[in-house]
């Protein structure tokens, strides 16, 4: 964070309060850039990430939002260099609004405040929405699902039969229109009662897994592969049925959760109330792949290959990447010592401000990096 001719907030960490309460599946990344030379000004981008992969198989959903004063979404724009203070409101897109003010103490975030009045996360009511910073810096490991043509299960599914001879490729195919038209033919165990313990949870999930096995080796007799594709067939569905094993410690968890505290059902609390909220079909997320062990994964790391032990911001790149010796990231050899140690500068205070290094080991680098021959 730098208050000099301009004010540029680094990455903020942006938690959304409800009523007391923080909203533990929207956060916010927000960079903030504003100035008054050569004229006015201030430019937000915000980066909102909605985690819904607890409640349903949809994955994170993530949107980017630009804020200017120039489009008039950051209006009442005001810095106060004597009191140190940034104030703007800011113009969602929605059309509310919300209030802002930051509060510097020399060169760093003291403090943050932003108020609006939105849609709220805990009720479908309007509400009051308080805007905090986090409290420590943090970095986000966000899993996204990006929609394609097709499932993420259709891929090994298609490469299967892919090596398949042209008989079982026409029982692919058959299988394939059975289980659309008969996607509801899978029996469902009756219910006579809610489970009253763990053991009847797991018992209920496991007859529903048994229902789909055998509903599946049905259709796949009748699309009449030949002995050896039926078996791989059948493995590939036991593949996919082998996430009700993470249902069932769902529906466990979820039985704990509603069972707690439980007085009595004259009380109100209905008694043991349980309730199974959706199964899911889809294979457990996989750990991130992280080749160069800098604990960015590869996914989202633009440096690979970064040397072991070295700090790295969030786009997995150390200050050696962002800064080479021997020339500028974006090509080409320094002009000067000068301007590799001025750029060196420029990323040490970033990764200071981001909590990543110390103030006394961004001094040293600094100092590392001039008296090196980089640039001469």
């Amino acid at each position: 964070m730098i208050l000099g001719q301009s004010i540029s907030v680094y990455r903020l960490a942006i938690e959304q309060w409800e009523n007391g309460r923080r909203s533990t599946h929207r956060r916010q990344l927000w960079d903030i850039l504003c100035g008054e030379k050569p004229k006015r000004y201030c430019s937000i981008d915000r980066l909102v990430i909605d985690d819904w992969s607890k409640d349903a198989a949809i994955g994170n959903i993530v949107s980017q939002h630009h804020h200017s004063t120039e489009d008039q979404t950051i209006r009442d724009f005001k810095i106060d260099r004597e009191s140190k203070q940034l104030e703007f409101t800011l113009v969602f897109s929605d059309g509310s609004t919300g209030q802002f003010q930051l509060q510097f103490n020399g060169n760093y975030l003291a403090a943050f405040r932003g108020y609006s009045v939105v849609r709220g996360a805990f009720s479908k009511e309007l509400a009051a929405v308080e805007y905090r910073v986090s409290p420590y810096t943090h970095t986000l490991y966000v899993p996204i699902q990006a929609v394609g043509l097709q499932e993420w299960g259709v891929k090994a599914w298609d490469e299967m039969v892919a090596t398949f001879g042209e008989s079982d490729q026409r029982a692919a195919e058959r299988l394939l229109v059975l289980w659309r038209d008969r996607k509801d033919g899978v029996p469902t165990p009756e219910l006579k009662e809610e489970p009253k313990t763990e053991a009847a949870v797991r018992q209920m999930v496991a007859s529903m897994r048994d229902a789909v096995d055998a509903h599946a080796r049905r259709l796949i007799e009748e699309a009449k592969f030949t002995e050896a594709a039926a078996t791989r067939v059948s493995e590939h569905f036991r593949g996919m049925t082998s996430s009700f094993d993470r249902v069932t410690e769902e529906a466990v968890q979820e039985f704990r959760k509603n069972n707690t505290n439980n007085t009595s059902p004259a009380e109100g609390t209905g008694g043991n109330r349980f309730h199974i909220t959706a199964l899911r079909f889809n294979q457990a997320p996989q750990a991130p792949v992280d080749t160069d062990g800098d604990s960015v994964p590869d996914s989202v790391d633009q440096c690979g290959a970064t040397e072991g032990g070295a700090v790295v911001n969030s786009a997995g790149c150390s200050l050696a990447q962002l800064v080479p010796c021997l020339g500028s990231a974006s090509g080409g050899p320094w002009r000067n010592h000068g301007r590799y140690v001025v750029t060196f500068v420029q990323h040490a205070q970033v990764f200071q401000a981001s909590g990543l290094i110390s103030e006394e080991e961004k001094d040293a680098l600094i100092a590392d990096a001039a008296a090196s021959s980089c640039g001469k």
